[in-house]
């Protein structure tokens, strides 16, 4: 029992540092992303016929890009600004999925190719339906996310700086 607790504590801090599916702090997505943003999604790559494919070399790790619109600009960027975003590492979980005329509220890190990668796979990325966020865990660190959160409740938490949220 306990060399299998030692084993999971272990695993949970590889994936940490590899930046795997493991929640994002707020302390990460206000100070390390590189990019916040309410984006649309209007393109997406199609996935490329097998792994090993030049495509699965050009973008590193992910096989698919997509290009989104930026709507309301919070951190990085302006509205209106296009974005390339890597995605879809081939796994089905950790993984990072986005679809064309999708809204997302997103955290994202710039690559050396000047693309952006999502913080922490799907945990920088919260779906955007009807003007409300799923899921915003970022604002309620010690207790559980409502299902809803109004996306400009949101917008005006992320534009605070944290001293003022505390």
């Amino acid at each position: 029992m306990r060399a299998g607790l030692i084993f999971l504590l272990l695993i949970t801090i590889a994936c940490r540092g590899l930046s795997l599916g493991v929640a994002l702090s707020e302390y990460e997505a206000r100070n390390k992303s590189d990019l916040i943003a309410h984006i649309e999604i209007t393109a997406t790559s199609a996935p490329p016929a097998r792994l090993g494919t030049s495509t699965d070399q050009e973008f590193g790790r992910f096989r698919r890009v997509a290009t989104a619109k930026v709507l309301t600009a919070v951190k990085g960027c302006n509205a209106g600004d296009t974005l390339s975003l890597n995605f879809d590492n081939g796994y089905a979980c950790p993984n990072v999925i986005y679809q064309k005329e999708e809204e997302c509220l997103v955290f994202l890190t710039k690559t050396d190719s000047g693309a952006y990668n999502t913080m922490n796979l799907y945990c920088g990325r919260f779906s955007v339906k009807a003007g409300q966020v799923a899921y915003f865990n970022l604002m309620y660190p010690h207790g559980q996310a409502p299902e809803l959160t109004p996306l400009d409740t949101a917008l005006d938490w992320l534009r605070t700086t944290p001293d003022e949220t505390k």
